[in-house]
């Protein structure tokens, strides 16, 4: 077997592995609140016959979320036979399990040879990422489309030809359809290729997958004017454009630093934690303590070489490799514009539609520092070695937390499903 295969498919399968074990593990103790019950209800409900519901849960916005929204866990609850919320979160968990290995294959398949480092780093920061794992498990739409992105990756990767133009608009038609987010995906995607490849989309095809992965939209669409325009929920605020949040979760979320907003009140005895005994190790404080000094590190650093090569960011970026330049600036740009122009506010589960780019760009800027460095490797793979290691013990120590704390978690997380079964505790 060629050394070059053995190389990579030896640390991608590693990836793989964390992945499911740190998705897989504790099922029993995943989130259950209103929206996860409300999902498993109809599930349940279309399992024993009922019709599929014509719209999904409302939103914040005061508009039902179209119906693919829900469709998609009852497919899976007939795919896989749920009778449980345990068994239908362990679908969804499967669903991002199969996204890490997809997107693994496309870094083999796709990617070249130049650049491949750069997306195995992406992948195995997204596998550990405490985040992205605490997304990765919940009963909640934005939390199933990794896979179909991994699709919208592979369509806009090949837009130079009918059928990837096709799957690229078919993909993220669908992602708009089951987080509604990705609307704006959609937009700024095809606003970016537009500006950065327009002679290179065969824009046919673009226009005939969207127009199929988007006809389900088309009953939704004719009743969210009225519902939106009608009933305003003063969300949508002109100062929210200048917060830059978009920007700011895309420098701070790849880095791990926002579990606390799933911890609120308890975050401060999380930092506690392992207990060793009775008495606090502190060990999460330090490795966030750590995460953040790496974040500013990169962040900073990488703006300092960035500087001298602003004419040629692409080349200094990725090379040759102008492919994956185009897709991360869709992302990075074409996406977070596209958002912030609505003037809604950026919600954090927004910026798992970027799945895998945040950490494409963490990886990728890291990589640019070659200098020599430590355990015999360059600067920035010993960087994001250190940052990959950090996550793994965040990662494990969030869930650890939540599994040792079998009460209500004074915070987004609320009560763990297991204490609500075991403890008879409510849901918050």
């Amino acid at each position: 077997m060629p050394a070059s295969v053995v190389s990579f498919w030896l640390p991608a399968a590693a990836i793989f592995v964390v992945a499911a074990v740190l998705r897989f593990a504790w099922v029993s103790d995943i989130e259950f609140k209103t929206d996860e019950r409300w999902t498993f209800e109809r599930v349940v409900a279309a399992r024993a016959g009922e019709a599929w519901p014509r719209f999904g849960m409302p939103t914040s916005q005061n508009a039902n979320n179209p119906g693919m929204s829900v469709w998609v866990f009852i497919v899976l609850g007939w795919v896989t036979g749920v009778e449980t919320p345990t068994d239908l979160a362990r679908a969804c968990q499967w669903t991002n399990v199969l996204a890490i290995l997809g997107l693994l294959a496309f870094t083999r398949r796709c990617v070249p040879p130049e650049t491949r480092a750069v997306w195995l780093w992406a992948a195995a920061l997204a596998a550990v990422n405490p985040v992205v794992v605490l997304l990765h498990r919940k009963i909640w739409p934005p939390s199933v489309c990794p896979l179909i992105l991994v699709g919208v990756l592979v369509g806009y990767w090949h837009r130079d030809r009918r059928w990837g133009a096709a799957l690229w608009g078919a993909g993220v038609m669908i992602v708009a359809q089951i987080s509604l987010a990705g609307l704006f995906l959609a937009a700024g995607m095809a606003g970016w290729a537009a500006l950065a490849d327009r002679r290179g989309v065969r824009w046919r095809g673009w226009v005939l997958g969207s127009a199929v992965g988007g006809a389900p939209l088309v009953p939704w669409a004719l009743t969210v004017y009225t519902d939106v325009i009608g009933r305003p929920t003063g969300q949508t605020k002109f100062g929210n454009i200048f917060t830059l949040n978009y920007w700011v979760r895309w420098f701070t979320e790849p880095f791990g630093l926002s579990v606390k907003y799933s911890l609120e009140d308890d975050f401060d005895d999380f930092l506690r934690y392992p207990l060793v005994g009775e008495q606090p190790t502190y060990l999460m404080a330090v490795v966030h303590a750590a995460l953040i000094v790496a974040a500013v590190y990169v962040v900073v650093a990488g703006m300092a070489r960035a500087w001298p090569n602003r004419t040629r960011l692409g080349d200094w970026l990725t090379g040759t490799d102008r492919r994956t330049w185009v897709a991360l600036g869709a992302v990075m740009g074409g996406f977070g514009l596209a958002l912030t122009v609505t003037t809604l506010p950026i919600h954090r589960h927004y910026m798992l539609l970027t799945f895998p780019f945040m950490h494409v760009w963490l990886a990728a800027v890291a990589l640019t520092d070659r200098r020599p460095g430590w355990f015999g490797a360059a600067r920035g793979q010993a960087l994001l070695l250190v940052i990959l290691s950090l996550q793994v013990v965040a990662t494990a120590g969030f869930l650890g937390y939540i599994h040792t704390n079998q009460r209500t978690i004074r915070g987004d997380y609320g009560t763990p499903y297991a204490a609500q079964v075991q403890l008879g505790l409510p849901p918050r």
